[in-house]
């Protein structure tokens, strides 16, 4: 495949307790591989279940697709319709099961393009905010892998591994 160094350094980050970086950021044009590095990534995290996303992801797909690895009826019910902020939701979910890798592929298709650069749409920042905070809260044992056509600006990134420009080969 031609791409063992970003395997094994986004594999550093994502195996690495406690770690300032609760994922990864894989970024390149489309056909450079990015979902293909992120597939080896999940075949070599056997340990996690994989909670996986193509494309849009809104809150009620993450608290549906979360709450399908709860065992308890009333954890699903406080997930689904609790009054706590989404933070306290993902916290308590969190707390509860056993690690999860969330993936994202081809999250391009939740940036919004203003004054010539991309963003996260709002929606998409509040559930990544709140995300990190309850991966943050729980010990840091769940992981996200991100993978992204364009560029963007956010402050999240600060918790990522970012593989930035990923080349064709």
């Amino acid at each position: 495949m031609g791409r063992r160094r970003e395997l094994q350094k986004c594999l550093r980050v994502l195996k690495t307790f406690p770690n300032s970086e609760i994922g990864v950021l894989i970024q390149g044009w489309g056909g450079n591989g990015k979902s293909t590095i992120a597939a080896r990534l999940c075949d070599r995290l056997s340990d996690y279940e994989k909670v996986v996303w193509w494309r849009q992801v809104d809150e009620t797909s993450l608290v549906n697709k979360l709450a399908a690895h709860l065992r308890n009826r009333e954890q699903r019910i406080a997930l689904k319709n609790g009054q706590d902020e989404l933070k306290y939701r993902l916290r308590d979910t969190l707390e509860t099961v056993s690690p999860l890798l969330f993936i994202f592929d081809d999250f391009e298709w939740n940036l919004d393009y203003r004054q010539g650069k991309y963003i996260l749409t709002p929606e998409l920042a509040e559930i990544l905010t709140a995300l990190d905070w309850a991966i943050r809260k729980t010990n840091y044992y769940h992981r996200i892998i991100i993978t992204c056509r364009y560029e963007f600006d956010s402050d999240l990134l600060r918790s990522f591994y970012c593989l930035r420009s990923l080349r064709s080969l």
